[in-house]
């Protein structure tokens, strides 16, 4: 019975993770279909987000088992209290650390490249037009993962799975074979549009699940108590 729970828990939780390598596959061939500067500048810009992406990923480590916690203990009143302290958190980091890398872009993506490289400053430029697109709006992508950790903490781990498998994979794998080809979003930025437009997407229908989970999981709760 207890590896049934745990296997109810961990089997969407690895497909969910699994999964998200379709879409970077997509995503990376259809960049791959630019320039070589582009191709450069969106490795580096990668590079760099990932320090605030790890950072932002931390809160969703620490709200699931903050919020399982208070479940097991039916302390709904402080799972409210961590949903609203871990997204005000997580956006706050991700807007903190997102504008000090912003601040001093040129000079962190100037460490990826020779300077006697001709192409630097094309790839500089490339780097920074994706940064400024990701990181000033990259909290949305914290709150997501946040959003997507305390549903799993209260025990619902398939609703998670199928609104990122769906939200993210689904909708940027539409984008690339729908939207990329076309000479408007045919560019670098225009393949990372799809990044805030799903971000919004999963964090719409995760905390749509997440307010009914509680509501259900709450009165459930105080019906068993009296």
């Amino acid at each position: 019975r207890v590896i049934g729970k745990i296997l109810r828990i961990a089997i969407p939780a690895s497909l969910q993770s699994s999964l998200f390598s379709i879409s970077n596959i997509l995503i990376q061939s259809g960049v791959n279909q630019l320039s070589v500067p582009e191709v450069a500048g969106k490795t580096i810009a990668g590079n760099i987000d990932g320090l605030v992406y790890t950072a932002m990923n931390s809160y969703y480590h620490t709200a699931m088992p903050f919020v399982s916690q208070n479940y097991g203990a039916k302390r709904f009143d402080r799972i409210k209290k961590t949903i609203v302290y871990a997204i005000i958190q997580v956006s706050l980091i991700g807007v903190i650390m997102g504008q000090i890398i912003l601040m001093f872009g040129e000079q962190i993506v100037g460490i990826y490249i020779d300077a006697t490289d001709p192409n630097r400053e094309l790839v500089i430029k490339h780097s920074l037009e994706v940064m400024r697109l990701i990181l000033n709006i990259y909290f949305l992508c914290g709150i997501m993962e946040c959003l997507s950790g305390m549903l799993r903490g209260i025990g619902n781990s398939l609703a998670p799975m199928i609104i990122s498998v769906g939200g993210v994979c689904g909708l940027r794998i539409i984008w690339i074979f729908v939207f990329f080809p076309m000479e408007k979003f045919h560019t670098l930025r225009g393949i990372y549009l799809s990044y805030p437009i799903t971000w919004i997407f999963c964090i719409t229908a995760l905390t749509a699940v997440l307010v009914r989970e509680i509501r259900i999981k709450s009165k459930n709760a105080l019906t068993e108590y009296k």
